[in-house]
């Protein structure tokens, strides 16, 4: 009975040892930290400006050929919202950003999983966002609301900057 035990563990253990064909490069690291500056006027019903800033790393994922087939964002980003003579800051917040390439590098995907936006309000609540938030969905390259998850309570970010 002994036997079959070990010949099936070197039958195994050959298998896992075997070295696998190669179908990607090593990921390379690259840090980032943008500032950025705009108007989002999709929130409320108002223009809002948002100033901001996103650092992080950002892991790459190439085939052998280099083709570009997968890149994650690891990142913080703080935010600052304005409009009608108020002010909001939000909370630092980590996020996780994945953008996917089809294998002719044409972009496929991009989606955020994380918290999606964490903003204390004068009245002692915090807008709190978290969950996926898929960019390929909503069309748009700015939001506050994820499609699953958790979405924040939009009419009181609004009236606290009203």
């Amino acid at each position: 009975m002994r036997r079959p035990v070990l010949v099936g563990a070197a039958v195994l253990l050959s298998v896992a040892l075997w070295p696998a064909p190669a179908s990607a490069a090593p990921p390379t690291h690259e840090s980032f930290d943008d500032v950025f500056t705009g108007f989002e006027v999709e929130i409320c019903p108002f223009p809002v400006a948002v100033e901001g800033r996103n650092s992080g790393r950002a892991v790459l994922h190439h085939t052998n050929s280099g083709q570009l087939k997968r890149v994650n964002l690891h990142g913080t980003e703080e935010l600052t919202y304005s409009a009608n003579g108020q002010t909001l800051v939000a909370k630092p917040f980590p996020y996780n950003f994945h953008i996917i390439f089809g294998p002719d590098g044409q972009l496929e995907h991009y989606y955020l999983t994380g918290l999606v936006l964490r903003v204390p309000l004068p009245d002692g609540t915090t807008f709190l966002s978290a969950g996926r938030l898929d960019f390929e969905v909503t069309g748009e390259s700015f939001a506050i609301t994820p499609q699953v998850g958790r979405s924040g309570d939009v009419e009181a970010l609004c009236d606290a900057l009203s």
